[in-house]
């Protein structure tokens, strides 16, 4: 396995390692490529803001790679959207290490995430960086409840599934890459756009005092059980069998399932069938009662109404917009 370091201080530390440990890669400005028989990659930077850097990551690999954060002196906050997910999970990495899954991840280099992706496996990210004196003046204390999170030295981990409106901003983000015309301009603009939309996610969780925020022995767990439920989404397996089977009793398992992903199991399993309902309608290629079964709803009837009732529109008057 090949230790992959991101170093905080400046994104050209980071490329200088990155050509010493890749042979055949190279740096132009501030993009990073590789094209051989060992890697196919390439990382787009952009620093055009005082404290704040985007870097838009695409990498493929002929080895495992283990991305480790290098902490400086001063603490930074880092959100990652991963567009995509590995297929295959190890044993014996850290706790400190997650894999590559779809979905936002907020935390700060205090207690820094590394992640491990898989040999042949791409992946697709985008990754945030700002300093702490850039989110004190960006937010402008409007945001209490994240600001309690974000400023606390203590352990926390947030972590969304990807919205619809993530989703489109980060598919518009990769396009833009090889399109030289306004690309900067266009990155920063929607990178921008794809925190806010992640933030007001989280700010949704108003309805418990601790209910942002987790980095316990239970991630790993958390993460396992997110992934069988989105794997089962028609049939997902019960509370009991859950407990059963990772080791802890029900109650915990709802309270720290909800702090990290924001919603307890049962309803972050409807809000996924939702999301994925209104993408295969969107697209057209299956009819509304082959979508309505897949997704286990009873009958078409029901997921009319759950539909109508979550988005504003019948399905069947969506799919003529």
């Amino acid at each position: 396995m090949k230790t992959i370091y991101l170093y905080q201080d400046s994104i050209q530390h980071t490329f200088d390692s990155l050509t010493k440990q890749i042979k055949g890669s190279k740096v132009e400005g501030l993009c990073f490529t590789v094209d051989n028989e060992i890697a196919q990659g390439e990382i787009f930077c952009y620093d055009n803001l005082d404290g704040i850097e985007i870097t838009v990551n695409h990498f493929l690999s002929a080895e495992d790679l283990l991305f480790v954060e290098k902490v400086g002196e001063s603490p930074q906050l880092i959100a990652r959207f991963m567009r995509n997910s590995i297929s295959e999970e190890r044993k014996g990495l850290s706790e400190e290490t997650t894999y590559a899954r779809r979905g936002a991840t907020l935390y700060s280099t205090l207690h820094p995430i590394n992640v491990f992706t898989p040999k042949n496996e791409l992946v697709e990210w985008i990754a945030v960086r700002i300093s702490m004196d850039a989110w004190t003046k960006i937010t402008q204390s409007t945001w209490p409840k994240l600001d309690e999170m974000v400023l606390s030295e203590d352990k926390w981990l947030v972590f969304e599934s990807l919205s619809l409106q993530m989703e489109d901003c980060i598919s518009e983000i990769f396009a833009a890459q090889y399109q030289k015309e306004a690309k900067i301009g266009f990155t920063l603009g929607h990178t921008f756009i794809l925190m806010t939309h992640f933030l007001l996610q989280v700010l949704e969780r108003k309805d418990e005092k601790d209910s942002i925020g987790l980095l316990t022995e239970d991630v790993a767990s958390l993460f396992l059980i997110k992934e069988e439920l989105l794997s089962n989404l028609s049939d997902p397996p019960s509370a009991e069998e859950l407990t059963k089977k990772y080791g802890m009793s029900e109650s915990r398992l709802r309270r720290n399932f909800k702090k990290l992903f924001g919603l307890p199991p049962h309803k972050y399993v409807l809000r996924e069938r939702y999301q994925i309902a209104y993408r295969e309608v969107k697209r057209g290629k299956k009819s509304i009662s082959a979508i309505a079964y897949d997704l286990g709803f009873t009958d078409v009837s029901h997921f009319t109404k759950a539909f109508k009732k979550e988005f504003g529109v019948s399905p069947s008057k969506y799919r003529l917009k």
